[in-house]
């Protein structure tokens, strides 16, 4: 997979029944056992996994699995040197590595690295309902939010001049491909990584958040060519953003 790319998410609750219970009716997502993990589906879509947070203190949060551009040693090196902490590491006998790192401001992500070659994932836009359709990382500076992240993943070096002209704010590219958004930490948006996940319509998910004990942090906003967003944070106090895309089908660049 290319370095950079998104691979796996993983929702890290106090409460994971509690999850099962916001996160069903609201996205349409079902659950399932694997192995001893609780994996989320969305029309037979593998989204993700729910797990038990394991002691560490850190609030629930979601936390994508971003590939390396070479080791998962080469990444907690620069993880370590630009501010970071590596967290712990762990394997997947000849198929997978991968190390739970923090950035500057204490933001969780995994790093991961293939044993093996794989072909890339097949992109198309939209993604289906209730798949990701899109990434933030929240920082209390975003030139050395995105640096950062650069440093670890192989993003391009950021412009700090320059800004993506349709959010307003610096985007983590490789070369022409867009992977992640780098947005403004607040009070109401603490310093973490968010999934935007694909919804039909949503100012009806709005109502049903409040409905099911979420709390929304935003008001629903249009973006032009991007849609309908909307940020919430979930019961347990994840937070991730609804996102009704403003096309219907296509390929995205």
């Amino acid at each position: 997979m290319p370095a950079g790319s998104f691979d796996w998410l993983e929702l890290i609750t106090t409460d994971p029944t509690a999850a099962e219970e916001f996160y069903g009716p609201l996205l349409g997502w079902t659950f399932q056992d694997r192995n001893g993990d609780r994996l989320i589906l969305a029309n037979q879509i593998e989204v993700g996994e729910i797990a038990q947070d394991d002691g560490s203190n850190a609030p629930p949060h979601w936390l994508p699995y971003i590939h390396v551009p070479t080791t998962i040693e080469d990444a907690i090196r620069a993880v370590e040197a630009n501010g970071g902490k590596h967290l712990r590491s762990d394997e997947i006998a000849g198929d997978v590595r991968w190390a739970t790192l923090t950035d500057p401001d204490g933001a969780v992500v995994a790093a991961i690295q293939n044993l093996h070659d794989s072909e890339p994932k097949p992109t198309v836009w939209p993604t289906p309902i209730g798949t990701a359709s899109w990434y933030a990382i929240a920082g209390t500076d975003l030139a050395a939010t995105a640096s950062f992240y650069a440093s670890v993943f192989g993003y391009d070096q950021p412009d700090p001049t320059e800004e993506f002209s349709i959010i307003n704010t610096p985007v983590l590219t490789t070369g022409s491909t867009l992977r992640a958004g780098v947005l403004p930490a607040s009070e109401a948006l603490q310093p973490r990584w968010i999934p935007y996940f694909v919804v039909a319509d949503a100012d009806q998910i709005l109502t049903s958040a409040i409905d099911l004990g979420g709390k929304p942090i935003t008001p629903v906003m249009a973006i032009p060519q991007i849609g309908r967003i909307l940020g919430i944070t979930d019961p347990q106090g994840a937070t991730f953003f609804a996102h009704e895309p403003e096309q219907t089908s296509g390929t995205r660049s």
